[in-house]
């Protein structure tokens, strides 16, 4: 229960106090990366002035890199959403060799746009099919992410092995272009990169799909309670995921007009290493995209550089990946060392947090006010739960079990701990499903409800679950409904920016609601 004797300005300090590290840790990634890229450009330039910093060799950085920035971005919008898509590569591998045998197998001459189109889309399904596999092994039954996409990926190189006897599968010139042309005068890759990138950053930004995705990396059980479809949300990600790793082996089929099992053995690590560097955080819950563009170039450059600088010693390869696991090691290992430093000095200046985990405050009143009459009605009940039962296992949490609520009261539920109480509160609300009972709500009968249906029904529920979500800003966690702001699929952000500074300021709050 909450200290009744807290002030407003204590809550002012403690939620500037919750979102200030966020706030100070998402700022500046833009102009780090920007920065980072910038200094490998001048000092490579300087070691190699001959080779490097020619129009030539950015032309080649450029098509070399598109379909790593596809891998990062498929593997980047699973990360937000609290997993990973390792097989990512072998989707790509795939994808190509599919469009390659349907190309291939065509006997007349030339490749008729028919043909190229069936291709196309023979890719496009080898990734929709592994995304939906991954997406169904995650989210619904419950696989971690890094098994499930493990497995898919030994199962779909399995098959590519099967179908090619381990050989490499030619495209036909009519890809070149998709591969290794120019769109007034930009690499066509790095084009659809480019455009692939913004729409993944507008529909994040802007949809009800890509609000939900950073609640259910963020706080899963919290995204739940809030009704958030947190399974579908997570299967359309691995599809995305899937989608976007197709045409990548497209991008390689059309760059190197040849398809393997075997291509880009060290493409995971690196579409890794480029997602985490551009912000996305592999626990869940925050990244933004567009970043992920500018951690390409400084990856891609640092690669090039080496390579360059590196040209006449044999192990120059080796040096190179040895770099990426580097990098990759210190973008995991520095935040961890800052916040262990940050607890560190908190517990110094203030000592140890006292353990109010036993505290007895006890709920005791029930309240019928006496200026609404109808509430006094025997058949006036806007919640009538009874014979409700419920078990987790072999555990009996709630038995023959019934709630009635009569509108315009105040009601409390007492009992020990165990008892039963937030069982049966989630479910009249929706997150728990009952194994028997009934439930009536504004008039409606149920055997058992979502918190979808119980929010629309006007029952709104605080759980005594920690229910933030740290790593979106103050607007976003008190409108996370995405249902209450949005128009259609997508989110009108400035409303729900001036909802939430009104609210804040109605309770004397003075905070910023992009903190």
């Amino acid at each position: 229960m909450a200290n009744p004797d807290l002030s407003v300005s204590e809550l002012n300090v403690g939620l500037r106090s919750l979102v200030l590290s966020r706030f100070k840790i998402g700022q500046g990634r833009t102009a780090s990366l920007t920065g980072i890229c910038v200094l490998l450009i001048v000092v490579f330039s300087l070691l190699e002035p001959g080779i490097f910093p020619t129009a030539r060799n950015f032309e080649s950085m450029a098509f070399q890199m598109s379909e790593i920035g596809l891998l990062a971005l498929a593997i980047g919008i699973t990360m937000i959403g609290g997993g990973i898509d390792l097989s990512v590569s072998a989707t790509a591998n795939m994808a190509g060799i599919a469009a390659g045998l349907v190309v291939s197998a065509h006997t007349g001459e030339g490749t008729p746009a028919g043909i190229l189109i069936v291709a196309l889309g023979a890719a496009i399904a080898v990734g929709l099919t592994m995304g939906v596999a991954n997406g169904g092994l995650v989210a619904y039954l419950n696989v971690h992410p890094i098994l499930a996409t493990l497995a898919t990926m030994t199962i779909v190189m399995g098959l590519a092995t099967g179908i090619t006897n381990g050989a490499t599968v030619f495209g036909q010139q009519a890809f070149t272009g998709l591969g290794s042309g120019l769109v007034l005068g930009i690499p066509a890759p790095l084009v659809l990169v480019v455009l692939a990138a913004a729409i993944l950053a507008f529909t994040l930004h802007k949809s009800r799909f890509g609000f939900r995705l950073y609640l259910s990396g963020s706080n899963p059980i919290a995204a739940s309670f809030s009704g958030i479809p947190v399974r579908r949300t997570l299967l359309m990600s691995y599809v995305a995921s899937g989608v976007l790793a197709g045409i990548s082996g497209i991008i390689i089929l059309g760059r190197t007009n040849a398809a393997n099992v075997d291509f880009g053995g060290s493409f995971v690590l690196l579409a890794v290493l480029v997602a985490v560097l551009g912000g996305i955080n592999p626990y869940g819950g925050e990244g933004k995209i567009l970043n992920v563009l500018l951690a390409l170039m400084s990856v891609q450059i640092l690669s090039t550089g080496i390579n360059t600088v590196f040209a006449k010693e044999s192990g120059s390869n080796f040096l190179k990946e040895a770099s990426w696991g580097l990098l990759l090691l210190i973008i995991l290992a520095v935040p961890a060392l800052r916040t262990m430093r940050s607890s560190l000095r908190r517990f110094t200046e203030t000592g140890p947090v006292p353990n109010t985990a036993k505290s007895n405050v006890r709920e005791h009143h029930s309240v019928n006010p006496q200026n609404n009459a109808a509430s006094y009605d025997a058949e006036n009940y806007v919640l009538n739960a009874h014979s409700i039962d419920k078990s987790f296992g072999g555990i009996r949490a709630l038995d023959n079990a019934s709630l009635k609520v009569r509108a315009g009261t105040v009601h409390a539920l007492v009992g020990e701990n165990g008892s039963g109480k937030s069982t049966l509160t989630k479910v009249v609300s929706g997150v728990h499903q009952p194994d028997a009972g009934v439930i009536e709500l504004c008039g409606e009968t149920f055997e058992y409800l979502s918190p979808k249906v119980s929010s629309a029904s006007g029952l709104q529920v605080i759980y005594q679950d920690l229910a933030l979500f740290p790593d979106l800003t103050v607007a976003e966690n008190i409108y996370l409904a995405a249902d209450r702001v949005g128009v259609n699929r997508f989110i009108n952000w400035g409303d729900a920016k001036a909802m939430s500074k009104d609210g804040l300021s109605n309770l004397g709050i003075d905070l910023n609601p992009n903190s």
